[in-house]
């Protein structure tokens, strides 16, 4: 969904249809939470899956970790991406903020992924 925000932003800026990078990048938001959810639930019950496909207890336990760190940035994708193709084709500015926005929710993902990592003090054999 979110390369077809793209193209369609594109083909509209380009057009000068820009009353419809609006609607395409709403309309982009709420297919991408709503598609979110259930793929959070999916990430919720990770470890179950994963000990029913056999995978390790300890295994299925660090993925478990790995992926619950993973789900804020679910979201946090379904709002940046659409807005970052909108911005792109409007002023160079939003663009900027952007990036900024998507490397500040890559780090809090990442600092909150390695916090519970840390926490558990999970050590594993490879």
């Amino acid at each position: 969904m979110g390369s077809a925000v793209e193209t369609l932003c594109g083909q509209a800026y380009r057009a000068n249809k820009h009353e419809m990078l609006g609607v395409y990048m709403q309309r982009a938001i709420i297919v991408l939470v709503v598609t979110g959810i259930p793929l959070t639930v999916a990430y919720i019950f990770c470890e179950p899956i994963l000990l029913l496909l056999g995978e390790p207890p300890e295994l299925a336990s660090v993925a478990a970790v790995f992926v619950y760190g993973l789900i804020p940035q679910i979201f946090g994708y379904a709002v940046n991406f659409p807005y970052r193709s909108f911005c792109r084709r409007r002023v160079w500015w939003c663009q900027a903020l952007t990036y900024e926005t998507d490397f500040r929710i890559r780090v809090e993902c990442w600092k909150r992924i390695l916090e519970s990592i840390n926490t558990q003090n999970l050590s594993m054999k490879f």
